[in-house]
């Protein structure tokens, strides 16, 4: 088809036009769907980075409860081997 132009087919044109239209338009879509997932997995990662650090304080503060514990029981047996010399009148590493 000549239309003055020269060998210019303005069906193809219009073709081409027409699928680079719906191509970019199917990338914007892809962009929008990938943006929707980044927002998703941010979330995620934030969450997990809540917990896990939710999970680190739980964890020291069970360790600082354990040494406490700890120190109570060396503290409290101290007080029964003490208690149990007085009664006996000996040491206990006499007894052995």
């Amino acid at each position: 088809m000549a239309d003055g132009f020269g060998d210019i087919n303005l069906v193809q044109i219009r073709e081409t036009m027409h699928a680079r239209e719906l191509k970019i338009k199917s990338l914007i879509a892809d962009k929008q769907k990938l943006k929707g997932l980044l927002v998703k997995a941010k979330a995620a990662i934030s969450k997990i980075n809540t917990q896990y650090k939710s999970s680190l304080e739980q964890i020291r503060l069970t360790e600082t409860k354990l040494q406490h514990s700890e120190l109570e029981k060396t503290t409290m047996q101290k007080a029964l081997d003490d208690l149990q010399k007085r009664r006996n009148g000996i040491e206990k590493s006499q007894v052995s």
